[in-house]
């Protein structure tokens, strides 16, 4: 919006072509493309940013500041394959922060993640990158050509212990602020120590930071780490105010330095000598420099600084911790952590103004409070988010307010409000209570099941054509939201014919007294995830038939890192159904509602927040009624809705006896492993065995596992092993219960890979630090979990197999502890059993295997037959032959989980494999999941409440969020295959040029990128290399020199007359030329049908028309003469003619697509020619084989 300074008139508005939809973000609706940077104006420019999440698309745009008018704007920087901290993926601009200029360069700050660099001349995206530990932030600096951005690492100060309330972490050692060229984003230096700072236009920073920082070197170069200065801070002056010249710090570290980024690892100079001057000073949060002034918000006072000297020159308190400064004339405003905001000048009156809104209360007439009051008795909900429809007034949304403890949210239509959000804003209402939104008719702008309270005021026939009743019920959360519609009794048949035409279960649907009453039920083909692996038999995939890629955020927000468990402990996996959402804390448990993110309760349970559960199994367990939580030597079973503990269970006595474990001592036993079903609760005690070390471990060793009815907590039948049970060594499934009576043995390594890695290869082993003794031979039990008798027994296990998994009547066991074991002898580290019989049915040798079943498949990731072990297969897209595949989702620790249609795990964010199309990975990138499992698909959705607490990487948000299914075209992603990818005869490939990732179409048909995505540069710290996708028999020779890539967001770009918009708008524009290979030399001509498409992209090629050229004659033949343009049946050369449709033609979003028959030998080269100066353009090309059953064109 432009205003009128004076006046608050409008001026101009501007909205990028973009859909109008709506989610709660952080507990608020907002839009799903907020302006999170606002809005730079320079030089009669304004800059602006759309967006957050990356993959669903982000705007960058610069406007004329006095029209409106748009000059560029760009809409394609939200998807590229790139660098992230651990490993490369489908990543983007996620802006998040103030937008700066630096010369011709726009700075748009992107979180947490290092900013992106545009030409603000044309928008084109010139660097981004995310690499390791070289976290951003959203503040940035400008100076000559450098960009200077904080490396905030926002740690909890300790990972076993939950950041308190108001807490503040303390300044991370390895917090820096780095410089980058702004031309091409290589650093220049860092600060290492220093939180942030103002330069002036000499060129003279002054630094906030701890007592000691350093000054990045480039490597190989000596270093080291010494103060600033002899004086030291103390506890009331924690931090140094440090002067130091730039050039001086350039001559330090010369331009060619490239950083082991943001790593205290990285080579140092001293930092002393550079420094002008130097005090210890209180807690800075905000520093400005006014002249020769610096003036620092602290805690609970500003306190003004020479900057010549560092002397104190004056100080005055206010209320709260000064967060922000703006120096605006003659006046400094200063904003405060208690919602102040105090405006400081150099005369001032005695006592200063206190200004504010003046609440001025509305009148509620009688009628409309007791409609109201009806309406709300009707609904029966007391808390979460409304929506109000229909015709209705300030008096009606403020009695709904003062009557319930609901956020409320009005469809008011088009036309105009802003009489009314005036008057609810003087009583205090408007925004924290109350908003109102200007919508357009019949669809409704919110996200999904967002509603727990619909109200829909009906008066007249005509009110229900402004919204249909499917767009009411796809806004009311599932599992009991509810919508009220206030109509009279004559308006109820209408009502009612209104509903079915909708498509409303009639069964959701009924009279009340005010009208007609809807409630919503469970979302058919929803599923549960309610253990740890997703059910009692640890199968790790749940029955969720909804989720499907691509994916959108549904909401964020609500739940953040502080109470969460370290990421590298590896926490308890969250679980869900019927709406809620449970998640486990270091000290509490937390329910919040599954579709919109609300905090429904958190009980306080210090410690409960067991780790590591990769070893130990979950905490928790939920089913229709209640959740169950492990609390020492007890399970509480807690009330869904209210967390209130319904009942104790107890375990049953351990007769005194107890381990000791060989190299920490004896421990307590404990309640140590926990399942439920229909009527029973499940437990072990024992030992966990604990291993305490950044990549902390257990060996749980239990000696009774018992039943106890779950409706009375009566013991039912316990099993005492013959050594120990392993807590993963036991799953239930199809009223049996399994488990290995004995351990596996295994020697255990510290940090086994780097030293493995490091160690030459003629020298022995390096000794474990300790062992786990096991008790061979140990025996797999099935027992009858009504009575506890034992229905079969095996002693076919592999030697270290220490884990059961069960599903659909076959026992998998196996050995999935990929962090430091190593067999005592070899053996299978998979087998498969009968369920029913324990007759042995296969085993398989494949590492470290983590099984996850879905159906009657099993994932190794390697795609197997769960009854058989077969590999499955699919077709190789190029030559149509079947080959073994895995659902492999590489980069960082985790597990996968999954559902019918997708897998998903840590790819350094979140990572998914498609099992619908069996397409390949996708990321949603801009988060990242946890070191286990905290991403699950259930209740329709795939569910990440946050897993990254203590993660310094660079990841552009830490917070909570709901992905559900989208119907987009912006969904890029990369296609993983075996070695064997593409050998033999092609006979089909499909090429998407200028594409930024590969996709599949409707028919499950993958269209592949190219040029192929790549990165430059090192890996960032953590760094773990490539996600492997497919190199393509494709050579374009001088490619970056000939040819340039262009894209656009195809949800966003107009294409008609193809149901593959998405492939028209990316185009590779100039002289290309391909030579394809199509098969081993020397092989016959057959022939193909060649589909060539062609997109005149933003209407940017006036006049084009050019020639393509294809040859498919063998290597180094002659080849017949090209035939007739467009055609050339039973010959191997053609060559067409593109003309393609300029000006605003209504042919301009219509692409053009040339089809031809071409005879093609071992290679097929294609070449676009420019003609009369035109550049060619080119968007795609599908080269076919043609069977004896498809005819000739």
């Amino acid at each position: 919006y432009c205003l009128d300074g004076r006046t608050g008139r409008l001026i101009w508005k501007y909205r990028p072509p973009i859909p109008d939809e709506r989610l709660i973000g952080n507990e608020q609706m907002i839009s799903r493309w907020p302006a999170r940077s606002g809005v730079l104006v320079h030089d009669r420019r304004a800059y602006a940013t759309f967006g957050m999440w990356s993959p669903e698309g982000i705007v960058v745009v610069c406007l004329d500041a006095e029209t409106g008018e748009l000059l560029w704007l760009n809409d394609s920087s939200g998807t590229k394959y790139a660098r992230q901290p651990h490993y490369e993926a489908m990543w983007g601009v996620a802006p998040h922060g103030y937008l700066a200029l630096c010369g011709h360069v726009l700075v748009v700050p992107c979180g947490r993640a290092a900013p992106a660099l545009f030409d603000a001349r044309d928008g084109r995206l010139l660097w981004q990158e995310s690499q390791g530990l070289f976290p951003g932030g959203a503040w940035t600096m400008t100076f000559a050509e450098l960009v200077f951005t904080p490396c905030e690492f926002l740690q909890k100060p300790n990972p076993e212990r939950p950041a308190l309330p108001g807490s503040e972490a303390p300044i991370h050692s390895e917090a820096s602020l780095a410089a980058v060229r702004a031309c091409d984003g290589q650093e220049v230096f860092h600060l290492n120590g220093v939180l942030k700072g103002v330069i002036d236009e000499r060129g003279r920073m002054s630094l906030i930071g701890p007592p000691e920082f350093r000054i990045g070197r480039r490597p190989g170069q000596p270093g080291n780490v010494a103060p600033v200065s002899p004086a030291q801070p103390d506890a009331e002056h924690p931090m140094r105010l440090v002067s130091i010249d730039l050039k001086d710090v350039l001559e330090a570290a010369p331009s060619s330095y490239v950083a082991r980024i943001g790593s205290s690892q990285g080579h140092m100079v001293p930092a002393e000598k550079y420094a002008r001057w130097s005090v210890p000073v209180e807690r800075i949060y905000q520093l400005v420099q006014a002249g020769s002034t610096l003036i620092a918000g602290g805690r609970g006072k500003l306190i003004c600084y020479s900057a010549e000297d560092g002397r104190q020159l004056w100080e005055t308190p206010v209320k709260g911790n000064v967060r922000d400064l703006l120096l605006v004339g003659s006046s400094l405003l200063a904003s405060t952590t208690e919602g102040e905001v105090h405006c400081f000048q150099e005369s001032r009156p005695a006592t200063p103004q206190m200004t504010g809104p003046a609440e001025r209360e509305i009148a509620v007439p009688g009628a409309t409070a007791s409609l109201v009051k009806a309406l709300l008795a009707v609904g029966g909900v007391a808390e979460g988010y409304g929506l109000v429809l229909g015709d209705v007034d300030e008096a009606f949304l403020a009695a709904l307010a003062g009557s319930s403890n609901l956020t409320w949210y009005w469809a008011a239509g088009q036309r105009g409000a802003q009489g009314m959000r005036e008057r609810l804003a003087d009583a205090g209402l408007y925004g924290p209570r109350i908003a109102i939104h200007n919508v357009g008719a019949r669809a409704l702008p919110y996200a999904d099941y967002v509603a727990n309270l619909l109200i829909f005021v009906v008066k007249a026939g005509a009110d229900l054509d402004r919204v249909s009743a499917a767009e009411l019920y796809r806004v009311l959360r599932p599992c009991g939201g509810v919508a009220v519609i206030a109509c009279d009794q004559a308006m109820r048949p209408a009502v009612r014919r209104w509903l079915a035409a909708g498509g409303l279960p009639e069964t959701d649907c009924r009279n009340v007294e005010v009208g007609v009453r809807i409630q919503r039920g469970p979302l058919p083909g929803a599923g549960a995830w309610t253990h740890q692996y997703a059910d009692a038999g640890k199968g790790g995939a749940s029955d969720e038939r909804l989720v499907r890629l691509p994916l959108k955020v549904l909401w964020f927000g609500s739940l953040g890192p502080g109470d969460i468990v370290s990421r590298h402990y590896r926490a308890p996996a969250p679980l869900a159904l019927d709406g809620f959402l449970f998640v486990t804390g270091m000290d509490h448990v937390y329910a919040l509602d599954a579709y919109n993110g609300r905090i429904l309760w958190k009980q306080n349970l210090p410690g409960v927040g067991r780790w590591p559960a990769a070893y130990r199994g979950g905490v928790m367990a939920a089913d229709n009624e209640a959740l169950y939580v492990l609390y020492g030597r007890s399970c509480l079973r807690l009330a869904r809705a209210t967390g209130k503990t319904l009942f104790t269970y107890e375990p049953p006595r351990l007769d005194g006896s107890t381990t000791t474990d060989a190299a920490e001592g004896a421990e307590k036993p404990i309640w140590e492993y926990l399942a439920v079903t229909d009527d029973a609760v499940v437990g072990a005690l024992g030992q966990p065995n604990i291993r305490r070390s950044w990549w902390s471990m257990a060996h749980p060793a239990n000696r009774l596992l018992f039943v106890l009815d779950k409706a009375t907590g009566k013991l039912r039948w316990t099993y005492r092993p013959q050594s120990a049970i392993d807590s993963k060594a036991i799953a239930i499934e199809a009223g049996r219960l399994f488990l290995i009576d004995g351990l596996a043995a295994a020697d255990v390594y510290p940090n086994l890979r780097r030293r493995v890695a490091k160690q030459p290869a003629r020298k022995a082993k390096p000794k474990p630090r300790f062992q786990v003794p096991g008790s061979p031979p140990h025996v797999l039990v099935a027992l009858d979990m009504r009575t506890g008798k034992q229905l079969w027994s095996s002693s076919e296990l592999g030697p270290r197999q220490n884990s059961l998994y069960a599903a659909r009547g076959v026992v998998l066991s196996a050995d999935p502890v990929w962090t430091g074991l190593r067999p005592v002898r070899e053996g299978p580290s998979v087998s498969a059993f009968s369920a029913e019989d324990g007759r042995l049915l296969w085993t398989l040798n494949t590492g470290a295997p983590l099984p996850t079943i879905v159906g009657d498949t099993v994932y190794l990731p390697a795609a197997h037959d769960l009854r058989t072990g077969k590999p499955l297969e699919r077709p190789d897209p190029l030559t149509g032959r079947m080959a073994p595949y895995a659902a492999s989702v590489t980069g960082g620790c985790g597990r996968l989980s999954g559902c019918p249609g997708v897998l998903m795990k840590r790819s350094g964010s979140l990572g998914f494999f498609d099992l619908e199309q069996l397409s390949g990975v996708y990321h949603h990138p801009n988060v990242r999941a946890g070191c286990w499992i905290n991403m699950i698909p259930a209740c329709g959705l795939v569910l990440v409440p946050e897993g990254s607490s203590s993660c310094p990487c660079a990841y552009n948000y830490k917070t909570s969020l709901a992905l559900m299914p989208a119907g987009r075209h912006n969904h890029w992603g990369l296609y993983t295959a075996s070695r064997d990818f593409g050998r033999g005869r092609i006979k089909h490939l499909r090429l998407n040029f200028g594409a930024p990732g590969d996709k599949a179409d409707a028919d499950g048909d993958v269209w592949f990128a190219f040029p192929r995505p790549s990165t430059r540069g090192p890996l960032g710290a953590g760094g773990m290399g490539h996600v492997p996708f497919v190199d393509l028999p494709v050579e374009a020779p001088d490619l970056e020199k000939k040819v340039t890539a262009e894209w656009r967001n195809p949800d966003w770009t107009p294409v008609t007359g193809t149901d593959r918009p998405w492939l028209m708008t990316s185009v590779l524009s100039g002289p290309l030329e391909l030579k394809i290979s199509m098969g081993p030399p020397g092989v016959a001509a057959q022939p193909y049908r060649v589909t060539l498409y062609f997109y005149n992209l933003d209407g940017r090629f006036h006049s084009s028309r050019f020639d393509v050229e294809l040859d498919g004659a063998a290597t180094g033949a002659q080849g017949a003469a090209a035939g007739e343009t467009g055609r050339a049946p039973s010959k191997t050369r053609a060559v067409i003619s593109v003309q393609l449709p300029s000006g605003r033609s209504a042919a301009q979003n219509r692409p053009v697509i040339k089809q031809l028959t071409l005879d093609i030998a071992d290679e097929l080269t294609v070449k676009l020619n420019p003609t009369g100066g035109v550049q060619p353009v080119i968007s795609g090309m599908e080269i076919q084989q043609l069977g004896k059953e498809q005819p000739r064109e």
